[in-house]
């Protein structure tokens, strides 16, 4: 993430006058990316037991807009995110969360111009999402299975950078807030269980720079 900040900040330091503008009719096509590695090691207070955790996580959105107006699109998008956990002592997988998400929806986007070929954006989104995460105790005796479906509201700001008459770079926060409604189903191995959550997310609780993703926009 630090090779994304240089680069966001490389743009700041090159950006050239323009007057630009995401007229209205302009078709938007693009997509986002973000990921973030995690590892951590702690000692425990046993002798010779070494604990540490690694986290993996990516997410990907492909969208398709349309400007309504001058700077203001309205879309559709379609994403998939995947956060692996795994938990080691003494360097042996004790266990492993897997989880997969999938999400279709709608999204308002406006632009404000402030300055050269920079825009900062607002982006509100409503969508489905439908998830599903495993839990492993190894070895793989103890298996958890947990399937969501909701609706989700949320909140994405960035900023964008015209680097060509037609391509646009992006560096933003995917879903800095978020308001969810989920149905979630857990199974294991002799129950099964059914509860809804509410609940509110924010990406912003982990690492500024975890946080962060980058995207592009074609302005057709």
């Amino acid at each position: 993430m630090r090779k994304i900040l240089s680069l966001f900040l490389v743009f700041i330091c090159s950006g050239l006058l323009a007057t630009a503008q995401i007229k209205k009719g302009a078709v938007l096509l693009g997509g986002q990316i973000a990921f973030a590695d995690a590892d951590a090691e702690s000692n425990n207070t046993q002798p010779n037991q070494q604990q540490s955790q690694k986290n993996n996580s990516a997410f990907f959105r492909v969208s398709v807009g349309k400007a309504i107006k001058e700077n203001t699109v309205v879309g559709i998008n379609a994403g998939y995110g995947n956060n692996k956990n795994e938990n080691f002592n003494n360097n042996t997988l004790v266990s492993s969360s897997d989880f997969k998400q999938f999400s279709v929806g709608i999204f308002y986007r406006q632009y404000k111009k402030i300055g050269g070929d920079f825009y900062f954006f607002g982006e509100g989104g409503v969508d489905y999402i439908g998830s599903t995460q495993k839990d492993t105790n190894f070895p793989g005796n103890n298996l958890t299975t947990r399937k969501g479906s909701g609706v989700q509201l949320s909140l994405t700001p960035g900023i964008s950078y015209q680097v060509l008459k037609k391509l646009q770079l992006e560096i933003l926060i995917p879903d800095m807030a978020a308001l969810q409604y989920n149905t979630l189903k857990t199974t294991a191995q002799n129950s099964t269980a059914k509860q809804n959550q509410f609940s509110f997310n924010t990406s912003l609780s982990s690492s500024p720079l975890n946080s962060l993703g980058i995207g592009f926009r074609l302005v057709l």
